[in-house]
């Protein structure tokens, strides 16, 4: 009887127990590993894994329609552009494409490789990445090329932040393609480490942070043209991460998979967020919704988020050149002038202030290292500028 009451109250408590900072997990039924997650909106959501198996959800994962196809001994990767389209990557190599949201599929394309990512710069033209190079369909994903377009030495991934623009990242460097992933241009990030990068996120079309395996973050404001490091962070095992915009992101670190880290200061700072008892595989996000898939069926969703205001634009102020690399200068109205200023990094931590002189101020920006800071001009009302130190 005894046995029976404590065993009552666990559940009670399971079952009663708040959501780990608004971190709440989902009903899969399923117990099979599950290695991709996909946020095509904030309440549609993709997640495929083991023995073929494809989740997928239009009320924010509250309910999943499962589909499966146990010839396929694994699903590792999917990429859906519309909630009917879309395609899965078996372990085998094969591409698969459906046009039912997932109740039946075709052979798409194969690379008899491992493929680890798969991407649409528009309706017609995508491409996915194995190990020996890249992939690329014009047709919608019909039919794809059977010799890889371009030869990377192990592309570990792919995004298009925007219809014109293509980017593919592999080890150690970033590269970029501004014609539908026909050609790719130089590397623009040459790491300081050997690990490599497991994950670049547009937060918007312009704007991205990518991270290397051993904390190294770089910042892009010109879509993936040029990027800047900003932080290391002193984490030695991060798998994937995600951001919602430039102060607030998320990352799946340890050894096993089961941490989760947030920064809301742009990864100036990394705090432990939830510890999973399962490793965690992928994480994504969309709007103001992370989700997060795993081992033996986990799936993780957060809702919590809540915008942090971007400073504001200052009336009669300008900032040159943004982002900086040497010499910075406020342009400001004659009103401004006697006005105090300051330089903060993410932290608020005051780095650099003065008072603005007559209607030009040069600033000491060269004496800051590359990075994300906040620019304060205070007076009668008090007006901010993100500033950007190459």
């Amino acid at each position: 009887m005894k046995n029976a009451t404590l065993t009552l109250l666990l559940a009670l408590l399971f079952f009663t127990a708040p959501a780990q900072n608004g971190w709440n997990v989902l009903t899969t039924n399923t117990t099979l590993d599950l290695l991709h997650v996909q946020a095509l909106a904030a309440d549609t959501v993709f997640i495929s894994g083991d023995d073929g198996i494809l989740l997928k959800s239009f009320d924010g994962g509250g309910t999943f329609t499962t589909y499966q196809e146990p010839s396929q001994l694994i699903y590792l990767t999917h990429y859906f552009h519309t909630p009917d389209t879309g395609f899965v990557a078996s372990g085998s190599g094969s591409l698969r494409r459906t046009t039912d949201g997932g109740q039946t599929f075709a052979n798409s394309g194969s690379c008899t490789c491992l493929i680890k990512s798969i991407c649409f710069c528009n309706s017609q033209v995508g491409l996915y990445s194995g190990l020996n190079g890249l992939y690329r369909s014009t047709d919608g994903g019909q039919s794809f090329g059977s010799i890889p377009i371009i030869q990377f030495q192990v592309p570990e991934g792919l995004v298009s932040p925007a219809d014109s623009v293509f980017v593919g990242y592999k080890t150690f460097a970033v590269r970029k393609s501004t014609d539908y992933g026909q050609t790719f241009g130089a590397d623009t990030i040459h790491t300081a480490t050997n690990w490599g990068i497991i994950g670049i996120h547009f937060f918007t079309p312009q704007q991205a942070y990518a991270m290397t395996a051993d904390g190294y973050q770089y910042y892009s404001g010109d879509q993936g043209s040029t990027w800047t490091l900003v932080n290391m962070a002193p984490l030695t095992n991060i798998q994937r991460m995600t951001f919602l915009d430039s102060l607030t992101g998320y990352l799946i670190e340890g050894p096993q998979r089961n941490h989760i880290y947030k920064t809301v200061n742009g990864g100036q700072n990394w705090n432990l967020d939830y510890t999973s008892t399962s490793a965690m595989e992928s994480i994504d996000s969309k709007g103001n919704v992370v989700y997060i898939c795993g081992q033996q069926g986990l799936a993780l969703k957060n809702d919590s988020y809540t915008a942090v205001p971007e400073p504001a634009a200052a009336t009669g102020v300008i900032l040159f050149p943004n982002p900086a690399t040497g010499e910075q200068f406020l342009e400001f109205s004659a009103g401004h002038a006697g006005q105090p200023y300051t330089i903060c990094n993410m932290r608020g931590q005051v780095l650099v202030q003065g008072v603005l002189e007559g209607k030009k101020t040069l600033m000491p920006v060269n004496l800051l290292p590359a990075g994300v800071y906040v620019v304060r001009v205070s007076g009668e009302t008090t007006c901010t500028i993100r500033l950007v130190k190459q």
